[in-house]
Parts: structure tokens; sequence; C-alpha cells
């Protein structure tokens, strides 16, 4: 599985790329914090005994696309009563975006048993063909205090963090409306 600190980078990027006007900063605070929920199905696997691939255990039910739908509804019901309620339906789909970014990540991580993303219609789990994200297996000390977590974390940064990092400066600095301003002065200076 990738870090929490990875899980929080689609949220983060494409919250403050979109903008503070448009997304208020606690609701891309929130956003990036409920990227890491569905990796709460590890206080299962590590404390009850419930098995790794068990529909409970890690990857299971939680990293589902029914699950994400279902945290973002209710924490974009929260955030509407809470901030204004007109809101509701852009906060649902950042919510639901952070939430299936989790999925998304363990989906393309080369450890695991495969995210269950159909559950509850299936207990089927899938990987991706293509597998660049290192998997988490060294401890907490392992992975933050010593060198052996540094493969990991350039894992990250080559494959999630980069990435995002250029869709942030596209959505920030509206690249896209740019380029395509340039075509259409580009056509009107030729003819």
């Amino acid at each position: 599985m990738p870090t929490n600190i990875t899980h929080a980078i689609p949220a983060l990027a494409i919250g403050l790329g979109i903008g503070r006007h448009i997304l208020p900063l606690k609701v891309i605070i929130t956003g990036a914090l409920i990227a890491s929920i569905p990796d709460l199905d590890m206080i299962g696997t590590r404390y009850f005994n419930v098995p790794w691939d068990s529909i409970y255990g890690h990857r299971g039910y939680t990293h589902s696309i029914f699950f994400a739908i279902c945290t973002a509804l209710i924490t974009a019901l929260l955030f509407s009563g809470v901030v204004n309620r007109k809101h509701f339906k852009r906060y649902f789909l950042f919510f639901a975006f952070c939430m299936l970014s989790h999925g998304l990540l363990d989906f393309c991580n080369e450890g695991g048993l495969g995210v269950a993303f159909l559950w509850p219609l299936s207990d089927l789990r899938f990987h991706s063909l293509v597998q660049p994200i290192m998997n988490v297996n060294v401890s907490f000390r392992g992975l933050y205090l010593s060198t052996s977590g540094l493969p990991v974390f350039l894992s990250e940064i080559l494959w999630v963090w980069l990435p995002f990092l250029a869709l942030y400066l596209i959505l920030k600095y509206k690249l896209i409306d740019q380029l395509k301003l340039n075509i259409l002065k580009n056509k009107t200076t030729l003819k």
C-alpha cells in the first residue's frame, strides 16, 4: 500500500489546483484526511485476526466504489449543512474523488491481494496490469527513520507526487485554457 502521505496528494493537488474560492481550505484538508479512511481496515487484520483475504480484510469493502460514494455522501452532507447547501454537489464530487483515489493508488501498487472495487456486488479483487508503485513493506520506523524506506518514497514521488504536481500546476495556472487561447490566436493570425 502507498503511504498515507501519498494517499493525501491527489486531494491536495486537485483541491488546491481548483482553488480555495471553489473549495474552502477545510474541505480540501478533509478530503486529504478521508483519502486514508480505507486503510482503517488494517485495524481488523492487525488486532482482531481478520484474514487478509476476507472482504473485511485489507483492500476489501473499505476500498470499494460503494464505500467511497457512501463516505463522500456523508461527508458532503455534513459540510454542506455546516457551510452551505448549495455547494453539496461540488463537495460530494470532490470527496468521492478523494475516496476513489485511494483504491486507484492501491490498484497500481505492487503488494496485496488486489482491490475489491465492486463490493457489495462482487468480492472479486482487481490488480492493475502495471504496478509501478512500490509496496510499503517496512515498519513505521524503517519507513521514516532509516534509509530502507527511501525506495518506497522515490517510487511514490515518481509515480504519484510528480504527476499530481503537474496536474496541480495545470489547474492552478489554467494552462489548458491558455493553450486553447494560443491555438485560437495562431489560427486567426494565419488567416
